[in-house]
Order: structure tokens, then sequence, then C-alpha cells
């Protein structure tokens, strides 16, 4: 049985809200607690040594910069730019589309793109 706790102010100490067989369960039911006004970090508890903490700011739900569709920010993931440098994050099905397309996000760049002024 999984167990969805609240921590209580910054103390460290948490308090139980409700228990779930799945972690899919208990990890709806912190979003639903996020999306209420719960502003403390959450555990999603299974034993002493098996436990998941999530942090209210990867809670927040934000647009896609590709599709515009809100997504939580722990459920987006990082794409890179054709030099495999971290250009952005983006939805799931948005990261699967760019990297079936051209393999990378933006658009190909050289040095020369960059425009570095001399007395950089």
């Amino acid at each position: 049985m999984l167990k969805v706790k609240i921590e209580v102010g910054c103390t460290n100490e948490f308090r139980e809200v409700s228990e779930h067989r799945t972690y899919n369960e208990a990890l709806k039911e912190v979003c639903k607690l996020f999306d209420n006004g719960e502003t403390g970090d959450f555990l999603i508890y299974e034993s002493v040594a098996n436990w998941t903490r999530i942090r209210p700011h990867m809670l927040v739900e934000q647009p896609c910069p590709v599709c515009g569709k809100p997504t939580r920010q722990m459920d987006m993931e990082r794409t890179y730019d054709c030099h495999g440098i971290p250009f952005r994050y983006v939805c799931y099905k948005c990261k699967r589309r760019i990297e079936a397309t051209k393999g990378y996000d933006g658009e190909y760049y050289t040095e020369a793109d960059e425009c570095i002024d001399s007395d950089y």
C-alpha cells in the first residue's frame, strides 16, 4: 500500500493524507492536492527504503512550446539542438515527433550564425 504524505511547514515532517494501491493512483492524488492549493513537498511512501519526494515546482502546468498543450513540468522532456546542446522542454508527443523528423530541435547552425563580436 502506498501512502501520500504532505510536508508540514518547513519542518521536514510529513502528515499522511491517503493510501493507494498503485503509484499512478498516488501520483494523481498528489496532482489533485497541488491543484487544490497544497504547497508543501509531497511523499509517495511505501517503506523507509522506498519513497519518492515530489517538489511543488515539478507539478506546475505550463504550455508545451510546440503544441500548446498544458503539461506538468515533471512530464516534459528536454530536446537537443543539432550539436547536442540542451534546447528546451516539450511534451512527450512533441519530443517523439521532433526526433522522428529531423533528429534535433531548432534549426541547423554553424559558428557563422553565432555572431560573436570581435571585442567579446
